[in-house]
């Protein structure tokens, strides 16, 4: 019965925001802006725009705008505009 019972606490922790297997938010971003960027993450910026999970990302001379979506199964970072 507990080994069920952390085996859904673990699988509902991983749909509900920033749980196992994830991280936050600027983390997400700087991750994706850096492969999308072809740059190290270190050397992104990132800027929260708004209170929607929305952020500005800069790195390597290039920038664009990042929603942070947490729906079922892990969040991600995707791209939704160059600024």
């Amino acid at each position: 019965m507990k080994v069920v019972f952390l085996l859904l606490a673990i699988g509902l922790s991983g749909c509900s925001g920033f749980g196992l297997g994830s991280s936050n938010p600027e983390d997400l971003v700087k991750r994706r802006a850096g492969y999308d960027f072809n740059c190290e993450a270190d050397q992104i910026s990132i800027e929260r725009i708004d209170q929607k999970d929305s952020y500005g990302a800069k790195g390597c001379g290039m920038s664009g705008i990042y929603s942070v979506q947490c729906s079922l199964g892990p969040c991600q970072a995707q791209k939704v505009s160059k600024k």
